[in-house]
């Protein structure tokens, strides 16, 4: 039951996805705001993680895996304006809010992580820092969340 935030969170840009290739169009505004209610609220959900008896590892390791759950995601969206960039300019805008709500609501977990890792004493505060930091840029984030991950799996 904890973890269905997270397994939603993982299935909302395919669901996206899937109804706009589909070419149900009467959907797509539903499917808009479920996507981003969905998202929104699994992103304030990851600062109740530590109330709820996860530990920052647990934290991270969930940040982890949505992270790269999504590089399918990025990597479409990247190919597909990259060959029909002509046609695809009007989306642009779109596709960049798209990929900074999906940046920044995946990384609430990287940060809401380490950030319980800074109470468990499991990360150093410079590393704290600057993978608060490295949260917010895209790319960045997941060899963050990555890298803060396995330094906390490390510590006992």
């Amino acid at each position: 039951m904890k973890k269905i935030p997270m397994l939603a969170m993982m299935i909302a840009p395919y669901f996206l996805l899937w109804v706009y290739v589909s070419q149900n169009f009467d959907l797509l505004p539903v499917s808009f705001g479920l996507f981003g209610a969905v998202m929104f609220f699994g992103a304030i959900y990851a600062f109740f993680l530590p109330g709820r008896g996860f530990r920052g590892k647990q934290i991270l390791f969930w940040g982890m895996l949505l992270k790269i759950c999504n590089i399918p995601i990025f990597a479409a969206i990247f190919i597909t304006s990259v060959l029909l960039f002509v046609m695809i300019i009007p989306l642009l805008p779109f596709l960049f809010l798209f990929d900074i709500f999906l940046l920044f609501t995946t990384s609430m977990y990287g940060i809401s992580g380490i950030l319980q890792c800074g109470r468990e004493n499991s990360l150093p505060p410079k590393v704290r820092g600057v993978n608060l930091i490295l949260q917010c840029i895209f790319c960045a984030d997941l060899f963050s969340t990555i890298y803060c991950y396995l330094k906390a799996r490390k510590q006992r």
